[in-house]
C-alpha cells in the first residue's frame, strides 16, 4: 500500500468513525399515550393513539422526536429559536425540556421516558397556556433486537 493510499483509507476511517463509534443509541419505541388538550378557550379534547417516538443519542446530544402533529419534538442542539435545554437524563431516564421562541410565542415542552418501565410522560405549554397538551402512557421497542432502551 503506497502512501497516497493510507492517507485517503485513513481520512475515509475518521470521516465514518462518528457514524459508527458515537451513535449510542438509536431506537423507535411505539407508544400509546393519553392526550390531554386544554385550550385557552376552555375547550378540551382528549384521545388515545398510538405514536412512534424515535429517541437518537449521540455523544452528548440527544433528541426525542415524535410522529404525531399534536406532540412536539425536544432535543439539545442549540438553535436561534431555541430560549434553553434542560436535560436531566441518566441511564434510566431520558428527561428532555426545551423552551422555544417564535414570532413571539413562547413554547416549552418535556418528555420524559422511563428505560426500564417504558413509561412515558409529556407536556408543552404553548403561548403561555393558549394550548397545553398532556400525555402519558406505555412505550414499547418496536426493533426488539436492540438491547436497551
Amino acid at each position: 500500500m503506497n502512501k497516497k493510499n493510507a492517507t485517503k483509507i485513513f481520512y475515509t476511517a475518521i470521516f465514518l468513525m462518528p457514524t459508527f463509534v458515537l451513535a449510542d443509541v438509536d431506537i423507535k419505541l411505539n407508544c400509546k399515550l393519553l392526550i390531554n388538550q386544554s385550550f385557552n378557550s376552555g375547550a378540551t379534547e382528549r384521545n388515545t393513539r398510538n405514536v412512534v417516538v424515535e429517541v437518537l443519542q449521540i455523544a452528548n446530544y440527544l433528541s426525542i422526536i415524535t410522529n404525531d402533529n399534536d406532540l412536539g419534538s425536544v432535543g439539545t442542539k442549540k438553535t436561534p429559536t431555541v430560549e434553553s435545554i434542560e436535560n436531566f437524563s441518566d441511564s434510566n431516564k431520558w428527561d428532555l425540556t426545551t423552551i422555544t421562541s417564535r414570532e413571539g410565542r413562547i413554547t416549552r415542552t418535556s418528555i420524559q421516558i422511563d428505560r426500564n418501565t417504558g413509561l412515558m410522560t409529556y407536556y408543552q405549554d404553548f403561548n403561555k397556556g393558549r394550548i397545553i397538551v398532556n400525555a402519558n402512557g406505555n412505550c414499547e421497542k418496536i426493533d426488539t433486537s436492540k438491547k436497551k432502551f
